[in-house]
């Protein structure tokens, strides 16, 4: 992925280099990338955002990768900002929106079921919804939940505050650091206006949200092995041993081309995965299936 291909990528990249040059705590970061305006960047500009798309979300998900932070950006702006700004005149979106802007709105896309499979029935004017999720990124500092459920045979997505009745959450740490809950919805009473789409058209949007997820984090997951090649060859040509550097050892200079030749396929995979974001669902995901592979095995050799 080129990141350098104009002004406003290389203006985005050098924002990001420079907010994590001090090393502050993701809690930090998260703070100064809404005071910088790096958050509702593809929101509309009637909204205050800036109308930007995948390559920028890219871009800013590689440089916090490179950085090594965690923080509410996948799993509110990559995953569920996108999906929900088609359907910002949903008078609950309308009125929690502008303040993405602030990061007090952060939301958080539960789309994996738990234990309970989960299912929305009409309830005289609005919904009445049980059931439960598992793994929702960054679920224990989100606002809102965009929330995937069966109703009447077919997928809908619903928008629903954290702080529902009778809507409970287990929080956790995850292997990757962020904090993650399970959700239970125990009866949990909507309005109608929760439903944001249903059909083949809540299939679509949750499919489009879940390749953002896989090429952002495969674009964060390239920026980390980039810095532990740098990182590695940079020990190599200082550390020395029985008087030579170890970047003097034939075995040692083996591995570090491997880990090179992993690095390049796994650019050139992201490379593919984002041309193909435009094909149809079933190549697409295929594509993105291919990238998930490459990426990880990557990771495992580099990482090693």
């Amino acid at each position: 992925m080129d990141s350098s291909n104009s002004d406003e990528h290389r203006m985005l990249k050098d924002t990001i280099v420079g907010l994590l040059s001090a090393n502050p705590s993701p809690t930090e970061v998260w703070t100064q990338l809404c005071e910088f305006g790096m958050v509702g960047l593809t929101l509309p500009e009637s909204l205050g955002g800036a109308d930007l798309g995948l390559a920028e979300l890219m871009l800013i998900a590689q440089e916090l990768g490179r950085g090594g932070v965690d923080t509410p950006f996948m799993a509110s702006e990559v995953l569920a900002l996108p999906l929900v700004v088609a359907y910002a005149q949903n008078p609950i979106l309308r009125a929690v929106l502008p303040d993405v802007l602030t990061g007090k709105t952060v939301f958080a896309l539960a789309d994996v079921d738990g234990e309970k499979v989960s299912c929305a029935t009409r309830n005289g004017q609005g919904y009445h919804l049980t059931g439960s999720k598992q793994f929702v990124m960054q679920g224990a500092v989100a606002s809102h939940f965009v929330v995937s459920a069966m109703l009447e045979n077919e997928s809908a997505l619903f928008i629903i505050p954290t702080d529902t009745d009778r809507l409970t959450l287990d929080a956790y740490a995850h292997a990757c650091g962020d904090a993650a809950v399970d959700v239970c919805f125990a009866d949990v009473d909507l309005p109608k206006d929760a439903l944001l789409v249903r059909g083949t058209a809540a299939v679509d949007a949750l499919a489009r949200a879940q390749a953002r997820g896989v090429l952002c984090t495969a674009a964060a997951m390239v920026a980390a092995m980039e810095t532990l090649l740098d990182q590695t060859t940079d020990y190599l040509r200082t550390r020395r041993q029985f008087g030579v550097a170890l970047s003097s050892f034939q075995v040692l200079q083996h591995s570090a081309v491997d880990m090179y030749v992993e690095l390049e396929l796994a650019r050139a995979m992201l490379d593919y995965g984002q041309t193909m974001m435009q094909a149809d669902a079933v190549s697409r995901g295929l594509a993105l299936d291919a990238v998930k592979v490459k990426i990880n095995e990557a990771a495992r050799i580099v990482g090693e």
